[in-house]
């Protein structure tokens, strides 16, 4: 965003656009909640978090998705954390729409690590 308060540059990020891996389907609401998570991997774009609550069709358990951004705005990587997936173990049942909302509490540069609230 330019100072004056007008947009500078935009990047959409979708299942069909900005280089997101992974299944995703609109009815999942990916983009529910968006939250910074600072420079993850340390290559001078700041990353996001983003919550997909109606993940898992049919059953709404919801999903968070870490994307680590290119400068241009584009997906260098993405992981996508649910039940049982990438190191989460709570356990999520239906209607849980997980994702729902997200907060960035820190990073701590030491452990290479970022904290995050999940709703």
């Amino acid at each position: 965003m330019h100072m004056n308060g007008t947009v500078k540059g935009q990047q959409k990020i979708s299942a069909t656009e900005g280089g997101l891996r992974g299944r995703l389907f609109t009815s999942e609401l990916f983009g529910y909640s968006v939250t910074s998570l600072g420079d993850i991997n340390g290559d001078g774009t700041t990353d996001v978090g983003t919550g997909a609550t109606y993940d898992d069709a049919g059953s709404p358990v919801g999903a968070f998705w870490v994307v680590l951004l290119r400068p241009d705005g584009t997906v260098r990587s993405n992981r996508k954390i649910t039940n049982s997936l990438n190191g989460f173990t709570g356990p999520l049942g239906s209607r849980s729409f997980f994702g729902i909302a997200a907060a960035f509490l820190g990073q701590n540069s030491t452990r290479g690590t970022v904290s995050v609230a999940v709703g």
